[in-house]
């Protein structure tokens, strides 16, 4: 009774008995004795002391859940009914009171959750840190013995955000403010030339000088990261006064909006809704097989492939509001927006902040006026009205 006592009054089983034993000497005292009930295979027993655990959660959250597992040795036992949620309701009580475990007690749930309670699992446990939905997901699959090409799916999918967050994560590759031209240049020069060789290797491309960019001159699953990292580049090497060098960056980098905009039509929301009722299978694998496809020459990406989609949508400038159009990039249960009036903006001048002024005094040579339209007949635009 003593468990059930200590968490009714809300207290320790040491403060409760005045115990000099320590609490690392009880858990191993309850290790030792699980361990003879799973030699014996008797789950009663075996819950029953996993039930005191569970009561004493409060002096125990802190000791490494994995003992438990380690003194049944057997998943077939641990998969009877009453043991699986006497170690369930554990590993939860560990996280409420704060265990220094955490994300080791989230895992573990991850693997236990029904199919039913999984995306509120998600939703209550996941975070934007070490438990990502994603990776809570590929856990789960692979602890579950899941079928080897969805399992690859999922790592595949695991694998091409960290390599986006690299290449876009604006806020690790933040400068502060009031740093001068020549550091801010400097830094900029170091995470787009890192950004980019990670894409030309991970895709196994030694890459031609007239394709600083793209690599190979062809198109792939990392255009949006591309198109940034090319415009970096460019700006850099305008900072550098390397004319043909910002040129070649800038050729390549138009090149791949140009390639993208050709793939399909631009479609309205009338559009879209129409296709997805008249689709016969109307699951992602659906979608994917009815839009113009991409993939990328990574042997570690082989058959993991996007699609290609412009829509129209509603900007407002200050100046006016407008449609422009919009090129939507769909992954295996992911998306992502490439919108080239960015790279107008910032090409143009009308977007004065930052590196974009390091084109200033090229930008009314006729190369660069050039490529500047180029980039605008890519955005297409028509009025609100219409």
């Amino acid at each position: 009774l003593i468990p059930r006592l200590a968490a009714i009054f809300e207290v320790t089983a040491d403060t409760l008995l005045a115990t000099t034993e320590s609490v690392e000497e009880r858990w191993q005292t309850y290790i030792r004795v699980l361990q003879e009930a799973a030699a014996m295979e008797d789950a009663d027993k075996a819950a029953g002391i996993l039930r005191d655990i569970s009561l004493s959660a409060r002096d125990f959250k802190d000791q490494f859940f994995g003992d438990l597992y380690g003194a049944m040795k057997r998943y077939a036992f641990m998969e009877n009914p009453q043991i699986a949620e006497q170690l369930r309701h554990i590993a939860e009580s560990f996280i409420k009171y704060g265990s220094q475990h955490r994300d080791f007690l989230v895992q573990t749930l991850s693997e236990w959750v029904e199919d039913d309670e999984f995306e509120s699992f998600l939703d209550t446990y996941a975070s934007h840190e070490n438990l990502t939905h994603l990776s809570l997901r590929l856990h789960r699959y692979r602890m579950r013995k899941g079928h080897r090409k969805e399992l690859v799916e999922l790592e595949q999918r695991n694998l091409f955000g960290k390599i986006m967050d690299i290449c876009l994560a604006n806020h690790t590759w933040h400068i502060p403010c009031g740093t001068s031209s020549a550091y801010s240049a400097e830094y900029i020069r170091y995470q787009t030339t890192f950004c980019l060789d990670l894409l030309h290797r991970f895709n196994c491309v030694t890459p031609d000088p007239a394709h600083p960019v793209s690599g190979n001159g062809e198109i792939d699953i990392f255009i949006e990261a591309r198109l940034s990292l090319g415009l970096q580049l460019a700006a850099v090497l305008a900072y550098d006064n390397d004319r043909e060098g910002m040129y070649t960056a800038l050729e390549d980098t138009v090149f791949l909006v140009e390639k993208i905009a050709s793939l399909g039509e631009i479609m309205d929301e009338e559009m879209v809704q129409r296709r997805f009722r008249e689709r016969e299978d109307k699951s992602h694998a659906g979608l994917l097989r009815e839009l113009p496809n991409i993939t990328c020459t990574s042997p570690a990406m082989q058959g993991f492939i996007g699609g290609v989609s412009h829509q129209w949508a509603v900007w407002r400038f200050p100046e006016k509001t407008e449609y422009h159009n919009y090129t939507m990039i769909y992954l295996p249960q992911t998306g992502s927006t490439i919108r080239y009036d960015f790279l107008y903006r910032h090409l143009s001048g009308i977007y004065t902040a930052g590196y974009t002024t390091w084109f200033n005094p090229f930008r009314k040579e006729e190369r660069f006026q050039v490529l500047l339209e180029r980039v605008r007949a890519c955005t297409r635009i028509r009025p609100l009205e219409e």
